[in-house]
């Protein structure tokens, strides 16, 4: 006996079909094909954020934040581990017996807030873009809070 076709069961199972079977169903059936070149590849409604951009939405969320900057008068709410694991200073800061290792304020007098996000940003992203006239202030900021993988990108 030649079989001649094979048709695919929406359970998963196949039927192996005889010639002349095999004739009388596609005689008798509608034929299309899965393959269409017109047909765009399916695309995710909602494609998942990077790590890095996770992470970046949780600066200054109030809510699960555990450490807040003061500076000047502004509060930016933050995240010990993620500073910590960024910043050498921060991790000395929170892992010895200095007050702010207690508290949940840090002051910082000498920066501007838009300075301290702008390093903020790039501490919970690693790709935070920095324009030429930013470069004299990130560099004392990587300075102060030991942020050597910033210092390296400001001096490329």
């Amino acid at each position: 006996m030649e079989l001649n076709g094979f048709v695919f069961l929406p359970d998963g199972r196949g039927l192996l079909l005889d010639p002349q079977t095999y004739q009388n169903i596609l005689n008798n059936s509608v034929v299309f094909s899965l393959e269409n070149e017109n047909i765009p590849e399916p695309q995710p409604d909602n494609p998942l954020p990077s790590l890095n951009e996770s992470i970046l939405k949780e600066l200054n969320d109030e809510e699960i934040s555990d450490v807040t900057l003061k500076v000047g008068e502004s509060l930016i709410h933050c995240h010990k581990v993620v500073l910590a694991a960024r910043s050498e200073f921060f991790a000395a800061l929170f892992s010895h017996s200095f007050r702010e290792s207690r508290e949940k304020t840090v002051e910082i007098k000498e920066f501007s807030v838009e300075n301290m996000m702008l390093l903020l940003r790039y501490i919970y992203s690693d790709s935070e873009p920095i324009e030429g006239n930013q470069i004299s202030d990130l560099l004392h900021m990587c300075d102060r809070f030991s942020v050597a993988s910033l210092r390296a990108r400001c001096e490329c």
